[in-house]
């Protein structure tokens, strides 16, 4: 009621003033005027924003490189969408009708969250695979977000979402370059700025032998090492426990450790392994595998052959506990230990 009063006041006292647009001038101060005397605010915070939403350019000209076995390198840009630029608004109110002298009060707040579309080239192909991507320090998990990866092939077909926005047939396939592409990449951590990708790849060139046949496809059959570790060959993940042995299992305090989850894959070890293996041996047909029991003694006449555990008393492995020929945790021998550290690791657990 007192912002219509004084909007009406305001309109009367500017018009008599004979200044043009004098009753809605007195109009508006008339009603802030009001809504201030009748305990009302408002008020709105803008974050950090980008001025311009283009990328970056890559460097015209750059040599290809061609590389051999595991190595580390940086990528070059080439095709990339304009920064994705995501507004998100927060309100809050306090006070109002039944509060603290009738005054209301809201203030609300934008915050500006950018995205960025790119593709990058690595390298000649072939490769056989990327292994891990780094934007700038920081080791990326391939396993959240959207990547696709041209090995660089002759057959490769050009990326969808290239080719959605320069048009069937005038989009390339980069055929013989690996790259990769990157869908809606998150920039806050990096200061709302593109980071400086890296890549470690894989690239082989086959050694020819019998027939012109590389070595690489003659191989039939190959074992497989360690053996050793609880869970070496486990193919899903398995977890310890340490805390405090009761009757009923051991009492946790403290995180679970992976025992066989140890690669960016985020996957059993030995999975990733089989993987490995059949990219690099495309005709194996036999895996086998080495599986350790320990001797008791240097003396044969003495010495006992038994599977033996890494750890014993407040241990626990989830979800499976190690089993050995009937031997438990609890009745295996257990690894011997130098200054606190084990000297091998335990028998492959038989499941």
């Amino acid at each position: 009621m007192a912002s219509i009063i004084l909007s009406s006041v305001g309109s009367a006292i500017g018009a008599a003033s004979g200044l043009p647009f004098g009753a809605q001038l007195g109009g508006i101060i008339g009603g802030g005027l009001g809504n201030a005397l009748q305990g009302t605010s408002k008020h709105h915070f803008e974050g950090a924003r980008l001025e311009t939403l283009a990328v970056q350019t890559s460097t015209y000209g750059r040599m290809i490189p061609i590389v051999f076995g595991t190595v580390r390198i940086a990528g070059n840009m080439i095709w990339s969408l304009p920064l994705k630029e995501i507004a998100s608004t927060t309100t809050t109110s306090t006070g109002g009708k039944g509060g603290v002298g009738g005054r209301s009060a809201s203030s609300s707040s934008t915050t500006y969250s950018y995205y960025a579309t790119i593709a990058i080239a690595i390298c000649e192909g072939e490769i056989a695979r990327v292994n891990r991507v780094w934007a700038d320090s920081q080791l990326l998990d391939l396993s959240q977000g959207t990547y696709r990866i041209y090995n660089g092939d002759e057959a490769q077909l050009p990326d969808p979402l290239i080719e959605s926005h320069k048009g069937v047939g005038a989009t390339p396939a980069y055929r013989g370059m690996a790259y990769v592409v990157i869908e809606d990449f998150p920039l806050g951590d990096f200061g709302n700025r593109i980071p400086n990708f890296t890549f470690e790849i894989t690239r082989r060139t086959p050694q020819l032998d019998v027939d012109d046949a590389p070595v690489e496809s003659l191989v039939k059959s190959i074992m497989l090492l360690p053996g050793s570790g609880e869970f070496v060959y486990d193919t899903q993940a398995e977890y310890k426990i340490t805390g405090t042995s009761t009757v009923g299992g051991v009492v946790q305090s403290g995180y679970q450790v992976p025992l066989n989850v140890h690669t960016a894959e985020g996957k059993a070890n030995v999975l990733v392994a089989l993987d490995q293996l059949q990219e690099t041996f495309p005709n194996l047909e036999w895996v086998g595998v080495v599986v350790n029991w320990f001797g008791t003694s240097m003396d044969v006449g003495t010495c006992e052959v038994w599977p033996c555990v890494e750890y014993k008393a407040n241990t626990q492995t989830t979800p499976d506990d190690w089993v050995v020929a009937g031997f438990t945790r609890a009745t295996g021998r257990q690894i011997g230990t130098d200054s606190g550290s084990l000297r091998y690791g335990g028998t492959p657990d038989d499941g």
